[in-house]
């Protein structure tokens, strides 16, 4: 007997065993027209699956193994992101505080040469030029924290 016919003699005996009430053995007259049946999930309710095992033996193992598989993937699946979430927060602190050794060091930097200008006698333009470096350094930070929590913000 091929499969296709072990289907239809399946079905075929699961309709008549589920057969419609008729006016005989139901007194109002009502009639049921079909049935339907649904499950959510990898391994179907356990009419269906005996169903299936008549016809096809060792079905029940297979939904089982269908149903580790898929837990398995999603619990690797929440492994991998709360990893990935935890490298991008580690990797944003080390840009952080690159940045701020940077930024010290550029501070410090300017302090030597501002304390070099006043030591040599340097003209009251070079003075005044040099104080655009902080307001320089200033807006750069903005820019950079700006940019790096936008960048944040989008993954």
């Amino acid at each position: 007997m091929t499969l296709l016919e072990n289907m239809s003699e399946i079905l075929s005996n699961s309709v008549e065993s589920n057969k419609p009430e008729t006016a005989s053995n139901n007194p109002q007259g009502v009639e049921l027209l079909a049935s339907m049946m649904a499950y959510y999930g990898s391994v179907p309710p356990p009419g269906m699956v005996e169903a299936y095992e008549r016809l096809c033996p060792g079905a029940t193992n297979r939904f089982i193994q269908v149903a580790e598989h898929e837990q398995q993937r999603r619990t690797d699946n929440d492994k991998a992101a709360a990893n990935l979430a935890l490298i991008q927060e580690e990797n944003s602190k080390v840009n952080y505080r690159w940045g701020l050794i940077g930024s010290c060091g550029l501070m410090a930097l300017y302090l030597i040469i501002m304390f070099l200008c006043v030591l040599l006698n340097a003209p009251a333009q070079f003075l005044v030029a040099m104080l655009g470096v902080p307001a320089l350094s200033a807006v750069a930070a903005i820019v950079t924290q700006f940019m790096l929590k936008s960048s944040s913000s989008k993954s």
